[in-house]
């Protein structure tokens, strides 16, 4: 799980490199950066039940959610949108 935090800006240093996303909101600023992309995915889908994991070789099956709740982070993200 994210923790949120509040920080002194003075506090704050970000590479001249990262990739920032800035949302404002009346008083309040959320900055969003990362070090880099990824650039290659570790995982290929074999079908909609099963994939394999490029890291290891190794053939997984899928965990499907029955509805969109037992996902916590996709209710974060439609709450923050």
């Amino acid at each position: 799980m994210t923790k949120i935090r509040s920080i002194n800006s003075n506090q704050l240093y970000i590479a001249q490199n990262a990739e920032v996303s800035l949302k404002l909101a009346g008083n309040t600023a959320q900055v969003t950066f990362t070090a880099g992309k990824n650039k290659k995915c570790p995982i290929k889908n074999l079908s909609k039940d099963e994939f394999v994991d490029l890291s290891t070789g190794e053939v997984k099956k899928r965990r499907h959610s029955e509805n969109r709740f037992q996902s916590p982070k996709s209710v974060r993200k439609s709450i923050v949108r």
